[in-house]
């Protein structure tokens, strides 16, 4: 925040940021740096690890791979980090989380919704 864009402007630099917090409400987390992009579904407890480099769009998890723990754990802690230095009070676990996968066969049908005219 306030940091100026005119180094990189003017060619001075490349980069602005190094890593970068982002945030969804009270649902979503999200840190990057130069390289992996990790994501927190605070809702469904559910983390995410991507490979911008070798996959740019973000399609493939690397969470659950083995070797890839330390990163993970890494981009964590650089999420904490900044959480912190942003005063985001956010907390990473859910106190109650919904399920990963939508059961739509518990929604209502419209016609029980109005009464079945």
């Amino acid at each position: 925040e306030g940091k100026s864009l005119v180094p990189v402007l003017s060619g001075v630099e490349t980069t602005h940021r190094s890593e970068i917090l982002t945030g969804y409400r009270h649902l979503m987390r999200g840190f990057r740096d130069d390289r992996f992009k990790l994501i927190v579904n605070i809702a469904v407890n559910k983390t995410q690890l991507f490979d911008l480099q070798d996959d740019p769009h973000a399609l493939r998890d690397l969470s659950s791979e083995a070797g890839m723990k330390e990163k993970v754990g890494q981009l964590m802690e650089g999420l904490k980090k900044a959480q912190q230095s942003w005063g985001d009070k956010q907390s990473l676990t859910p106190e109650k989380s919904l399920p990963l996968k939508f059961d739509f066969s518990k929604v209502p049908e419209e016609k029980a919704k109005k009464g079945k005219s």
